[in-house]
């Protein structure tokens, strides 16, 4: 990966820059709401849904009435919200993306989860002013492993594909930044097989080699 040319640096956010699960874990998320029918559920997570968005499309689909569903909406909203507030961001990535900053980089955030949760997650963690764009699951049609997120991303910051760079921590998100033609460096507590086709594997942001790649 020549990094000459690198302009932009795209980040997932769930494991990738903040210690949370691996996926959004919706099972915990509606296990909590005790009054939600254990039907309904298991409903949603046969459905595999793999961002708020498809969760948010779910719920509506099951449930008959739509303020029912909008008040369940809301609920899981507000349990997410009240887990972000207890995680901890990757060792040294406040110090990256401070780097990343005053090297002039753009950076951008792409993520799976909702924006509600979002921007009081970066409201909370004081990350706001390091990011030029942010975009969730709730602006585009398809969540990854679908490219359209990065896609969006790239025409949003005004740059192409070979011009960026993407930190992932799951194979969905990998798959969604290869397929945008984007570069990858996986962030993974262990080196997997597969990441193997990543330019490098990290296990968080005190990797020295980033700072002489970047």
């Amino acid at each position: 990966m020549n990094m000459s040319y690198k302009k932009g640096v795209l980040f997932d956010m769930d494991g990738t820059l903040i210690n949370t699960y691996e996926n959004i874990n919706f099972r915990q998320a509606l296990n909590e709401l005790k009054s939600v029918q254990k039907s309904l559920i298991l409903k949603i997570l046969a459905s595999r849904v793999k961002s708020f968005a498809d969760l948010e499309t779910k719920i509506k689909e099951e449930v008959e009435d739509p303020l029912e569903a909008q008040e369940l909406i809301q609920r899981i909203s507000e349990f997410l919200v009240e887990h972000y507030d207890n995680t901890t961001l990757k060792k040294e990535a406040l110090s990256f993306l401070t780097y990343l900053k005053q090297r002039d980089y753009k950076i951008c955030l792409c993520t799976n989860n909702a924006t509600d949760v979002v921007n009081h997650i970066l409201e909370k963690k004081q990350l706001v002013s390091y990011f030029d764009y942010v975009i969730t699951s709730q602006q585009v049609n398809k969540a990854k492993p679908d490219p359209q997120m990065y896609l969006m991303a790239l025409h949003e910051i005004a740059l192409s594909a070979q011009h960026c760079v993407v930190f992932e921590d799951t194979e969905s998100g990998v798959q969604a930044a290869q397929n945008a033609g984007i570069d990858v460096i996986a962030v993974s507590e262990k080196e997997k097989k597969k990441f193997a086709d990543c330019h490098m594997i990290i296990r968080d942001f005190s990797d020295e080699r980033l700072y002489d790649l970047f």
